[in-house]
């Protein structure tokens, strides 16, 4: 018999697309005897009766597990917790609001899903610190389950055409001032995956630094990548990193961050890591990954490696033993509902 999974899913804004990515992949390697369902919440996720309106139309949903796959984690709420997953991909945000703001979020947003949830699963091992930081969770509810490096990616890097750095995201954690004054001075201008602020744009132009923006997806994604000299991204705090990854597979040698997760989403020698903080460090970085074939090469191999930690298969599977653990959970807790679900 099949198991019955139900993935409830923001319903998200223009290009705001990872999650959707990352679960879209599980589940096209997910094994046959398990079943998805795709329940996208009613409304994007904001202002109180949209939220209420999601978390209604997830509590219809009739399934043998409920994945809440992040974001809105609210959805959680009147979901049976015998039978309920749900995945938290970083705290990061809890940083950016103030008191009143991140008591509030704290608690709707993370601690009541997570009370309301028979496991809950954290991105990185920096994320499950982070929510063991901020939230009460018995440990053996938690655990770590990584993003797959996503279905898609097409396209190698080639020697041709190296005519920039690659830069993806435009969030205050991205350090995009961090990268325009690094990339000063150097001869190489950026691409940006994500639509820059007037102010953003102007440290750029400051700095001297040629800048092209925009939101892309699919095989021009996958072209960005492959076209660029580099993927910098000296991000000051991620849940998990997923851009680090998907350089490595196409070939674009990594400058990254130093801060969790991101030495361990790279791998051991697989990127350059630097201080965010120390821009001559994040500098020096670039122009010795611009300016040595041999190291580029080695990063490339490395990188190569490296995202076979991610394999797809390998994370569907964690998800599929996850799902018929919980499953078999809820079963021997409430034999009576089993039997008449049978």
């Amino acid at each position: 018999m099949k198991l019955r999974v139900a993935h409830h899913q923001r319903l998200p804004y223009p290009g705001q697309v990872s999650i959707e990515r990352v679960f879209e992949t599980v589940r096209a390697h997910l094994p046959t005897d398990v079943e998805v369902d795709v329940h996208v919440a009613p409304a994007p996720s904001k202002g109180i009766v949209p939220r209420l309106r999601a978390i209604l139309a997830a509590r219809r949903v009739d399934a043998d597990v409920h994945h809440v796959t992040g974001d809105t984690t609210y959805q959680a709420l009147l979901l049976p917790k015998r039978r309920t997953i749900v995945t938290l991909h970083d705290c990061e945000f809890l940083d950016r609001k103030g008191p009143v703001r991140r008591f509030l979020f704290r608690l709707f947003w993370l601690q009541l899903p997570v009370l309301r949830a028979s496991v809950v699963t954290a991105v990185s091992p920096a994320t499950a610190d982070d929510v063991r930081r901020w939230l009460w969770i018995a440990p053996r509810d938690l655990r770590v389950v990584p993003n797959p490096l996503p279905d898609g990616l097409g396209g190698d890097s080639s020697p041709a055409s190296k005519s920039y750095v690659l830069l993806v995201g435009t969030w205050p954690n991205k350090r995009l001032d961090v990268s325009a004054e690094a990339l000063a001075g150097l001869g190489v201008g950026a691409r940006v995956v994500g639509r820059l602020s007037p102010e953003q744009r102007a440290a750029f132009e400051r700095r001297g630094v040629p800048v092209v923006d925009g939101s892309v997806d699919g095989d021009v994604l996958s072209d960005a990548y492959s076209e660029a000299s580099l993927l910098l991204f000296p991000s000051s705090r991620e849940g998990f990193g997923l851009p680090v990854i998907e350089a490595q597979a196409l070939g674009c040698p990594v400058v990254c961050s130093d801060r969790p997760p991101l030495p361990w989403v790279a791998g051991d020698g697989a990127a350059l890591t630097a201080d965010p903080d120390d821009i001559g460090a994040v500098r020096e970085a670039v122009r010795r990954v611009l300016g040595n074939s041999e190291l580029r090469a080695r990063l490339v191999a490395a990188g190569r490696a490296n995202v076979k930690r991610f394999d797809p298969d390998v994370v569907a599977g964690l998800y599929s033993s996850l799902y018929a653990e919980v499953a078999e959970r809820a079963r021997r807790d409430r034999p009576d509902v089993a039997a008449s679900r049978a």
